[in-house]
Order: C-alpha cells, then structure tokens, then sequence
C-alpha cells in the first residue's frame, strides 16, 4: 500500500494525466526540455523527470532533481528551488535517509508558504506525510496529510484531495483507527470513480479488503479484495495486485479452502516476480512454507522457506546498498551546497564591484560634463551627455533596488511592475527639472560655475 502512495505522489508531482510508463513520460519530458529556453522552466522540468525516476532508479532521480535545484538557484528561482527540494526530500526518504529526507520536505514547505502557492503548500505537506509515514511516525503523516487535505478542497482541486484521503486510510488503518481508515479509503474510492483514476479505485479497494480481513468481517473484505484486481490490472499496480491475492489466500484458508489459497497465492508469487517486488516475494515465500509445512509436504516448505531467506538477504543487501548510496548522496548535496554557496558568494562581490564602479562613473562622468560646459564643446554635445548620465543614474537606482524589490513581493511580475511604476512617477519630475537645468544652464555659451548647481 505504501508503494501506492508513493506511485501516487509521484503523479501528483509530474502531471494530473500520469499514464503508468514512465519511460515514455521520460522520453517526452527529456524532448521538452531540449526545446524549452526559458530557465525556470527547465528547472521544474528537471524536479518532473527526477519524479518519474524517483521509485525504481533513485540515482537518476536524485540526479535530475539536484540539477534543476541548482538552475533554480543560480537564476535565484525560488518556485523552483522549492519543487526541486520536495522532489529530493521524496526520493531521500525512499531510500531510508530520513533525517535528510525530512530537512528538504520542510525547507520545501517554507518556500512554498513564503511564495503563497496553495498548490505547492499542498504538495510539500502530503510529501511530509510520506516522509513521517516512512519513518513509522502516523501520527504526524496524518497531522500533514489532513492540513494536504483541507488546502486541497479548498482549491477544489480533486485528483490532490483524493491522494490525500487515500492516504488517510492507509495512515488510520496503521494505528487501527478503523472506523477513520474506512471513511476516507471510502472517499478516495468515489473520487476515484468520478476521475476515473483506475490506480485509486484499486487501491482504495485494496485497503478496504485489508480493513474488513483486520477486523474479521470476511465477506466484505473478499468482496472488496475480487473487485480491487481488475482496476489495478488496468493501472499496472502490480504491488496492490499482489496484496489483494495474498488477502484472497488468507481467507481461502481460513475457510478452509487450501486449494483456492494455493491458487492465490501463487498467481501473487507469479506476479511479484515479474515486477521484481522483493518486499511482496518474502511474504509470499514465507506464506506459501507455512502452506506447505501444514500439508506436511516438508520438501516444499523447505525450498520456499530457502526463498523467503534469499528474498530477505536480498532485501537486506538492497537496504544496505541504499545506505551507502544514501551516505554518498549526503556528501555530493554537501558540497553541491559548498560550491553553490561560493557560487553565490562570487557573484554577489562581481555585482558589487560593478555597482561601486557605475557609482564612482556617475559623478565623475558628470564632472567632466561640468568641464566641458565652459570649453567650446558644442551646447548640444553637452546637452546629451547631461542626459545621457541622468539617464545612467535612473538606470542605477532601478538596478539597485531591484534585488528589494524581488525579495518583496516574492519574484510576483504584477507586484514587480506596480512599484517599477511608482519608482518611475517619483522619478520623472526629478528628470524634468534637471533638463531643463542642462538646458538653461550647461547648454549656454557661457557655462555656470559650479555653486550654481539645482539643489
């Protein structure tokens, strides 16, 4: 089920159409990218590839992810960095780097509520709910999810608020708050008819076949169980498909039917493997010795009790592989970090030297205007560069401010342009007088001294 919400999660991120192939979603984005100039544009196409490579290939994801990160960064994007990180705070958490997991899916909440981007504030809280739930930690996945929830309906925007209540389910059903699991596995069920989103509406059963087997009440669970597999088969959701058979094969026995459990299990066992899902293989393996052990057919629960060992060893050198590579991602971020800092840093000392140099050029550029006015330069040749270094001036000042101005209204081109706008009218009368200054003064034949300067 958690391997659901993730597949979820992740087309919550890339697209409301996701389409189940990721390679083609790659390849198509991976096309867009090359044709798309615009900066900010190609950092947010790079946080969507890094999400569809985010379940199988973490390497790629983390990859693609850090790189959008660091184009949001240089071109001081902040959306971007923010999409970015919540992407990087996923894949982390996915690959058992929790601590790190939870700093990106904070910081990605906090420039989120900073840009007041209620899509955004939306998606970094249901991130943080599956960073907690990874960790173990339900009671603040539903803390998150619910407040995921509440931004959701607000924006009426239903394929979010569906996600969010499918995950409820899952998060109540896991502190055995059933009645709560039930309720919203149900909502996410109608959402998902209405959208028609097969990947839900299997899920959604799924879970409720796993409620109803928890609290014993057979028929409900079987009935929910047999209509959760048609739906994941159409959404390729080989994990929930795996489940509801492993719930199938429980009840068959239960009941006694060890044929039909047997059956179940193994067209589990069949599909598991062809989907490489290590975690569902060892429970399998591990059902189908205790099947064999009660039969007493001791060479079969033998040889299954093997595979369940092999399965778990490889979950383990799975789990330790993530660990390393986890440790060494920790360290490449690190320096990225380092080396965008000084980056930063660079750039900040270049703006500013240059900006100390257009000072000083200013008054004394205007100085030698001074000195000119009183050779025999022509009045016109004095009159544009007059203008010429008030025009500098203006350009200056904007230039200056603009970096406020940025941070001030949260990178918003109608805020941006609003006060641009405002700058301008104060500054325009200024200009109008200093003119008519140069004209009545600088531009006559016989120039002022300098205590005649306007005040």
């Amino acid at each position: 089920m958690i391997r659901t919400i993730c597949i979820l999660l992740l087309a919550w991120f890339a697209s409301p159409n996701h389409t189940y192939s990721q390679t083609r979603a790659i390849d198509s984005l991976k096309r867009l990218l090359q044709v798309t100039k615009q900066d900010s544009s190609r950092s947010l196409l790079s946080a969507q590839i890094g999400s569809e490579f985010a379940l199988y290939k973490s390497d790629s994801a983390l990859n693609w992810a850090e790189k959008g990160l660091q184009l949001a960064t240089q071109i001081h994007f902040l959306r971007g960095q923010g999409v970015c990180k919540r992407v990087i705070g996923f894949v982390l958490s996915s690959t058992g780097n929790e601590a790190d997991a939870l700093q990106y899916a904070l910081d990605a909440l906090k420039i989120a509520e900073s840009t007041h981007n209620q899509n955004d504030m939306a998606a970094a809280l249901s991130t943080l709910g599956v960073v907690y739930a990874a960790q173990d930690d339900y009671i603040k996945a539903i803390e998150y999810t619910l407040m995921a929830k509440d931004i959701a309906g607000r924006i009426h925007d239903e394929r979010r608020l569906m996600i969010a209540e499918l995950n409820l389910g899952f998060h109540f059903e896991m502190i055995k708050k059933y009645d709560s699991a039930i309720y919203y596995s149900e909502q996410s069920y109608d959402l998902g008819i209405k959208t028609g989103d097969q990947l839900t509406i299997g899920s959604a059963l799924e879970s409720l076949g796993d409620i109803y087997l928890e609290l014993n009440l057979i028929p409900q669970a079987m009935d929910n169980y047999r209509k959760s597999i048609p739906h994941c088969r159409m959404a390729e959701d080989n994990a929930d498909l795996c489940v509801s058979f492993m719930g199938m094969s429980k009840i068959f026995k239960k009941e006694g039917r060890n044929d039909s459990a047997l059956i179940c299990i193994k067209i589990a066992n069949s599909t598991a493997k062809e989907a490489g899902l290590l975690y569902e293989q060892y429970s399998i393996y591990s059902m189908l010795a205790d099947y064999y052990k009660n039969d007493h057919k001791m060479d079969s629960a033998f040889a299954y009790l093997s595979q369940a060992v092999i399965a778990k060893d490889s979950l383990y050198n799975q789990e330790k592989t993530k660990k390393i590579q986890s440790l060494t991602r920790e360290e490449s971020l690190r320096q990225q970090e380092i080396a965008g800092r000084k980056q930063k840093a660079d750039e900040d000392a270049k703006r500013t030297l240059q900006l100390t140099a257009v000072a000083v050029f200013i008054p004394v550029f205007f100085l030698i205007i001074l000195f000119l006015s009183r050779t025999k330069v022509k009045p016109r040749v004095v009159e544009f560069l007059a203008i010429f270094d008030l025009l500098l001036l203006f350009e200056f000042i904007t230039d200056l401010v603009f970096p406020y101005i940025d941070t001030w209204t949260n990178d918003s081109p109608l805020w941006e342009l609003a006060i641009l706008v405002v700058i301008a009218a104060l500054l325009e009368p200024l200009s109008y007088k200093f003119e008519n200054w140069v004209k009545t003064h600088l531009s006559r034949p016989s120039a002022p001294a300098l205590d005649n300067l306007p005040v």
